[in-house]
C-alpha cells in the first residue's frame, strides 16, 4: 500500500491517544483546597460539575498522592492535545494525498475506539444496536452477529468484524484492509 508509513503512524498515534484517554479517566479532576476548621487544616479535592461545586475530603496521608495525580493529569491533558493535533494533521494530509488512505485511517480510528470500551459497555452497546436494527427492520447476518458477540465478550477485536462487513458490501473502496 502506498503511504503505509503514514497509516502506521496514524494507527500508532491513535493507540497512544486511546491509552492516554483511558489513563486520564482514572485520574482525579479538580484542585486541592484547604479549609481551617477549629484550628485544624482539612484538605478537599474540589471541582465544578454541571454548575455545582463538589468537594471530596482528602486525608493527610493521601494528600501527596492526590497532588501527584493532579500533576500527572495536567501533563496527560497536554499530551492528549498534542496527539490529537498530530492525528488531525495526518488525516488532513490523507484527504489531500489519497482518499483510500483517509478512509483506512477513519476505519482504524473507529475500530480502536470501539476496542477500548469495557466489556460491560460493549454489551449495552450491542443491546442498543439490536433494538435499533429491529426498529429499522434490518437483520444482521449470522457472521456479523457472531463477530459482534465475540467483540462484546472481549474475544475479538472490533476491526475483524468491521472489516468483514465492509468487504461483504464492497465498502472498502477497492482497498484490502
Amino acid at each position: 500500500m502506498q503511504y503505509a508509513e503514514l497509516f502506521s503512524k496514524h494507527k500508532t498515534l491513535m493507540k497512544q491517544l486511546t491509552n492516554a484517554n483511558s489513563r486520564l479517566a482514572k485520574l482525579p479532576d479538580g484542585y486541592i483546597s484547604e479549609k481551617e476548621i477549629s484550628g485544624k487544616v482539612y484538605y478537599y479535592l474540589q471541582k465544578r460539575t454541571r454548575g455545582k461545586m463538589q468537594s471530596q475530603y482528602i486525608r493527610v496521608e493521601q494528600l501527596l498522592g492526590v497532588r501527584k495525580a493532579l500533576s500527572s493529569r495536567g501533563a496527560l491533558e497536554t499530551n492528549i492535545a498534542s496527539l490529537s493535533q498530530e492525528i488531525e494533521a495526518l488525516e488532513q494530509a490523507a484527504t489531500l494525498l489519497d482518499s483510500t488512505l483517509y478512509r483506512r485511517m477513519l476505519q482504524s480510528k473507529r475500530s480502536i475506539q470501539m476496542d477500548v470500551l469495557p466489556v460491560s459497555v460493549r454489551m449495552k452497546s450491542l443491546s442498543f444496536s439490536r433494538a435499533m436494527l429491529s426498529l429499522e427492520g434490518v437483520t444482521p447476518t449470522a457472521d456479523a452477529k457472531s463477530n459482534l458477540w465475540a467483540w462484546g465478550e472481549g474475544k475479538k477485536s472490533f476491526s475483524e468484524g468491521y472489516r468483514t462487513v465492509l468487504q461483504k458490501y464492497n465498502l472498502t473502496g477497492g482497498d484490502s484492509l
